[in-house]
């Protein structure tokens, strides 16, 4: 073979080689690439709460999406009555009661009030947002149901007695008081009251004794 044609022969010969070896590298960089987009990665930090996909080797669709929960956003919503709005505002104390944990009580504050209310059957509402902390919310799970009772006023150290012991008329509160073997009826100044028990201001004292109904 003259000189001429094996030159020719052999750029062929390494031509062929590099572009086989162009496609080479170019397939092993399209797998690279197509690795790394099979990978979904969550914007955010959190739990995988929902998948839509869980054989491998299931073609995903456009249409598919996945839940991803951060545990540090979790909120309590409750609805307010329209009438209480004026009575609650944001930074309020909450007590959360979950149906899930009846013996365990969440201590909170309101974050936030919907200023778009919401028509229910019962009349119109607002959403109000309460928030959990980081160790209420480890045991917590979306959907919970439970009740908020806001903290209107709050008394540390008072005298405090049942509603039932209490007589009101006439917008006066009285009460029986025990003088050796009779009860004698006393007026009292009383205080706020909640679930049944009135704060008392003045007219007893502690370790009275008092009549209250059973």
């Amino acid at each position: 073979m003259p000189d001429g044609d094996l030159a020719r022969t052999l750029k062929r010969l390494l031509e062929k080689n590099q572009y086989q070896l162009d496609n080479t590298v170019k397939d092993v960089e399209y797998l690279d690439l197509s690795l790394k987009l099979s990978r979904l990665t969550s914007p955010i930090a959190g739990i995988l709460a929902h998948a839509p996909i869980h054989s491998v080797g299931v073609q995903v669709i456009v249409t598919d999406t996945w839940t991803v929960i951060d545990p540090s956003s979790l909120y309590f919503s409750a609805d307010l009555d329209e009438t209480d709005l004026k009575r609650v505002s944001v930074g309020q104390k909450v007590v959360v009661s979950l149906d899930a944990y009846p013996d365990r009580s969440i201590i909170s504050s309101i974050y936030s009030i919907s200023y778009s209310p919401k028509e229910t059957t019962s009349g119109t509402t607002y959403e109000v947002k309460i928030g959990l902390s980081p160790s209420d919310n480890q045991d917590l799970r979306l959907g919970l149901n439970g009740t908020a009772g806001v903290v209107l006023s709050e008394k540390n150290n008072t005298l405090t007695l049942p509603a039932s012991a209490i007589t009101s008329s006439a917008g006066k509160s009285t009460v029986y008081l025990k003088d050796g073997r009779k009860y004698i009826e006393k007026p009292l100044e009383i205080g706020i009251e909640n679930g049944g028990v009135v704060e008392i201001l003045s007219g007893i004292s502690e370790g009275d004794h008092v009549y209250a109904k059973k």
